[in-house]
């Protein structure tokens, strides 16, 4: 289902290639500057290429990194160590 449409051209960036995400489209996805997006291709059975860009959901909390997580619970004692070098703690 298309939800919005535009048109951008495609740029030389330095040695790169670019194109310019329009604001409309950029709000509607929820983009905001330093972002980080993830970039997939798709080929069809027609041949045709489609470009997916994903924005990466930063993770924010330890519950967010094992939210997954099936295994079993483990237990693990807390150790202390006292500086050796010029460490700040």
């Amino acid at each position: 289902m298309i939800i919005a449409k535009e048109v951008s051209n495609v740029q030389s960036w330095g040695n790169s290639t670019a194109f310019r995400l329009p604001k409309q489209l950029a709000n509607l996805l929820e983009f905001h500057p330093n972002d980080k997006i993830h970039f997939q291709v798709e080929m069809d059975k027609s041949g045709r290429k489609r470009l997916i860009v994903d924005k990466i959901q930063e993770v924010q909390t330890i519950h967010d990194l094992f939210s997954d997580y099936k295994g079993s619970s483990f237990q693990a004692e807390i150790v202390e160590f006292e500086p050796k070098g010029n460490e700040l703690w």
